[in-house]
């Protein structure tokens, strides 16, 4: 499940998709860029799921 603009939001403190992806790699979490410059996150990145695994399921997901 992807999170939500308001749940990235919530998660990183902030709005704009650059200052999320820096909160995100400092977090350590998982995530992919959309072409627009949105930062992808889903729960299972959040709750530390095997990034190769993660990685898999996304690809699964998005085919």
């Amino acid at each position: 499940m992807i999170l939500t603009s308001d749940e990235l939001k919530s998660l990183t403190g902030y709005q704009q998709p650059a200052a999320q992806i820096r909160a995100l790699k400092k977090m350590d979490i998982f995530y992919r860029v959309r072409p627009d410059g949105h930062p992808v996150v889903t729960w299972d990145m959040v709750n530390g799921l095997d990034i190769q695994t993660a990685n898999q399921e996304y690809m699964l997901n998005v085919a």
